[in-house]
């Protein structure tokens, strides 16, 4: 994804949360973020490829601003897939958990099948950003990265979930 394309989907978002309808009371900005840190993972995944790990690390970053019900979600992940071979592919989603305990996937399914060492992916290829409905009075709580091996076409388990806990900041409007 080019820069252009990113301001355009950062603008897309920012002006879809202003259009939906306010909350009654709605008086402040919430920001909310959190780093999973880098995980590394190993499982079997057959016999022609045997015992394989990766590393993964996934940054969450949110932003509803005031009188919005709308949270503008930036993910940026990153990934070790060095270990890959011989049609192994490593699987990731994103997810949300708000407030009032809903958990959500948001954004897309990565499916990695080439061997690349850290990061893992050129510029801009391990971020989206979505918007996540977030109801008066909830907020974003934590994400989750959700990993896993496939190989040909068969998932080997088990998942990792590696969630993190985002820190909240609120500012008066």
């Amino acid at each position: 994804m080019n820069a252009r394309v990113v301001v355009g989907l950062v603008a897309a978002l920012a002006s879809a949360s202003l259009a939906i309808a306010p909350p009654a009371g709605a008086r402040s900005i919430r920001f909310s973020s959190g780093y999973t840190v880098r995980h590394t993972h190993a499982t079997w995944a057959g016999p022609d490829v045997g015992l394989t790990a990766w590393g993964v690390s996934t940054d969450f970053s949110s932003y509803t601003p005031c009188k919005s019900s709308v949270a503008g979600l930036s993910v940026d992940s990153a990934w070790n897939s060095s270990a890959l071979h011989n049609g192994a592919e490593l699987d990731m989603f994103f997810s949300v958990t708000r407030s009032d305990g809903r958990h959500f996937e948001v954004g897309p399914v990565y499916r990695i099948k080439k061997a690349a060492t850290w990061p893992g992916h050129p510029a801009f290829a391990g971020q989206f950003h979505v918007g996540a409905y977030t109801p008066k009075g909830t907020y974003l709580r934590s994400g989750t990265v959700t990993s896993w091996l496939v190989n040909n076409g068969v998932s080997y388990g088990p998942v990792f979930n590696d969630t993190v806990r985002f820190r909240q900041s609120t500012k008066s409007c």
